[in-house]
Parts: structure tokens; sequence; C-alpha cells
């Protein structure tokens, strides 16, 4: 047995797992007062996704999320959106991110405590880490401080902020590391110490993280990504390769084992924040792999008739052909490229309970 054992509709309300299932995940931009003024123009029920709340900006000053930034709006506001959200019939599912703490410039609880709570590698020195211009340092999450510093941000999203689901985001992206932190019970339980912040999390609200592995099965409900090297999708990151770029696809077909292990019991989408449905390619895709679908739109941008357009259409697909596999058992897979394996990247044929999905991939009709 792989202890693989809490089905996903055991981890959230029934109220809150009917709306789940049948919701697009949408990445909402905009200013508070912004996201308020067009909430009624997304289709009901929509999981709400939003970063730009952040106190000191995307990746600054964690592990302090709040209060929102000025720029961004008031407390009040904000409070305001999510009573309006949950009102209109959406979910409201806030980005956070608590596995490292930001500097240049460090946030309140960072300039408190210090380095102490921070990862140390086995020379002793500190795990520093950059996305783009922003950078900081891996944590400990076996430190007070840090666990202190996590407890505050999930009492913030489920008593004054009540969110339906709490990403955290690369929970399940982050890689092995020794830490000889004093906190730490042995220099190699630094993953054993995230696993058991979202085991402790995933009692209060539900999760949703980046990516994802085996043993953070049991504590999210929803994983965000693994399809970066597979997936066509538009606007990826500069590092991102396909697959089929570094390896002739003759030689190598689709197997999706995280299906196999996980899908009925996390439901899954593409990245949360690279990666949506936005053409037809990319949403076979997304169909033949059991995936639910997502969109990014900033919320005037949904005024635009081509815009939300493609939104409702994702929304109808979402209620009624994905809304029926999420949470269901991979039960049968193919990946067959046919004699065209150097051009087009085939059929899929997945079922997942008794729904049979086909996927074509191409841009030529099949038999």
């Amino acid at each position: 047995a792989n202890r693989i054992t809490r089905r996903f509709e055991g981890k959230m309300s029934p109220e809150v797992l009917s709306k789940f299932r049948n919701s697009v995940l949408v990445y909402y931009a905009g200013t508070c007062r912004e996201k308020i003024e067009h909430l009624g123009e997304l289709p009901v029920p929509t999981q709400v996704h939003f970063a730009d709340y952040l106190k000191g900006g995307f990746d600054k000053q964690y592990p302090d999320h709040l209060p929102p930034s000025p720029s961004f709006g008031t407390s009040e506001e904000l409070r305001a959106f999510f009573d309006r959200a949950h009102e209109l019939g959406h979910l409201v599912i806030p980005y956070t991110n608590p596995t490292w703490w930001c500097d240049h410039p460090r946030g309140p609880t960072f300039e408190r405590e210090g380095e102490a709570p921070l990862l140390r590698l086995l020379d002793g020195k500190l795990s520093y880490e950059m996305y783009g211009r922003n950078d900081g340092y891996t944590v400990c999450h076996w430190h007070p401080a840090v666990q202190a510093a996590n407890r505050e941000t999930v009492r913030q999203f489920t008593e004054d902020y009540p969110v339906d689901v709490l990403f955290q985001d690369q929970c399940g992206a982050r890689g092995w590391h020794y830490d000889t932190n004093p906190a730490s019970p042995t220099v190699y339980a630094y993953t054993d110490g995230l696993l058991s912040m979202i085991e402790e999390d995933c009692r209060r609200t539900p999760l949703s993280t980046e990516s994802g592995w085996d043993r953070v099965v049991n504590a999210e409900s929803q994983l965000c990504g693994m399809t970066w090297a597979i997936v066509p999708t538009e606007g990826g990151p500069e590092w991102r390769t396909l697959m089929k770029e570094q390896y002739p696809p003759s030689t190598w077909e689709v197997f999706p084992l995280a299906q196999y292990i996980a899908h009925d019991k996390v439901a899954m989408i593409h990245h949360d924040l690279g990666q949506f449905v936005t053409n037809r390619e990319v949403l076979a895709w997304t169909l033949g792999l059991g995936f639910s679908l997502s969109y990014r739109t900033g919320a005037a941008g949904l005024q635009n008739p081509g815009n939300l357009g493609w939104l409702q259409w994702l929304d109808r697909l979402q209620k009624s052909v994905c809304s029926r596999y999420v949470g269901q058992p991979l039960t049968d897979f193919s990946h067959d490229r046919g004699a065209a394996a150097m051009a087009h990247d085939g059929v899929m044929r997945s079922e997942f309970g008794d729904l049979q999905i086909t996927a074509n991939l191409g841009p030529e009709s099949r038999m």
C-alpha cells in the first residue's frame, strides 16, 4: 500500500466540492475595486485566483502577506471583495507562499526574527534563492518562527478573509535539501518539515499548490502544473523547452503516472500563474490528460467579447465534461502518435471512471 488514502471528495465540504468540480480557475488580475466591479461578469461559479493583493508585491516580504498593498486596496475593500465573490457563488483562492522569506526589502517578520529561522546547508551557509529580480532564503519548517508565521497566514485566510481553498506556492515543487538548522530534528528532515506544515494546514482549509509528488497528495486538493515540458501552452517562461524538442517524438509517448497515482485524490490543472487554456490545441491536451480548465484575464478585460466568449466556452466544457472526471480514477490510457510522429502529437485516449475522452492533438481531422 502506498498510503495515499484521502479521496478527493473527502477534502472539502459538499457545497465547495460541487462548485470546485464545476468551475474554471481564473487568474483574475486588477485592483480590488476593479475586481469587485467585474465579478458579476465571471461565470458562476469561478475559482477566483489572484496574487496582486500581496503586501510587498509578488515575491516580496514573505512571510508577511497582509495587509494588502496600498496600490491594490484597503483591508476593508479586500474583505468586501471576498464577501461579494461569495455572495455571487464564486470560490476565492488567493496566492500565498510559505516556503521562503524574501530579502531586499525584508518584511516585518524577517526583520524581527533575523536569520535564525532559515535553512542552513551542510557548510552552514544559507540557502539563497532568486526568482527574476526577487531574492531571499529557504526556511527551516521546524523552526518555531517559521511555523508561527505560517499559522498566522492561515489564520488570516480562515478568519479575517475566509478562503474556499488556500493556494500555497512551491509546496509540491521544492527539491530536497540538507538542513543543519538546530531546530531541524536531523540534517535530512527538511522535506518532512514542509510536509508536516501542509498536513497541519489542510485540517483548516483545502489546499492547492504548484506541481506535486506522491507525498503531498494526501494533504492537497489541487495540483497546478506538471505539464511544462509536454503541453504547448502559450507564453511559457524562457527556460521552458518542450520534450519533443529535446527528444525525437518517435522515441517516446505520454504516460500519465501522476494521474494513475492520484487522479481520484486531487484535482489537476496547468500551472496557476503561467499556463492557461488559450486555444484548441491546448484544450485537447488538457481534456486528454484529465485536467480542469484555467484562464487568465484582467478584471476589465472581461468586457472584451473575445476574452469573455472563450472563458464562457471553457466554463461550459468544465461543467459538461471536466466536472465528470474530477476526482475519478484513471482506468485506461493510450497515446498514439501514428505515422506523423514528427509532425503532430497524435491522439490520446483516456478513461476516468465511466467517462471516455478521445483527444486529437493535431490540426487535422481523424477517424
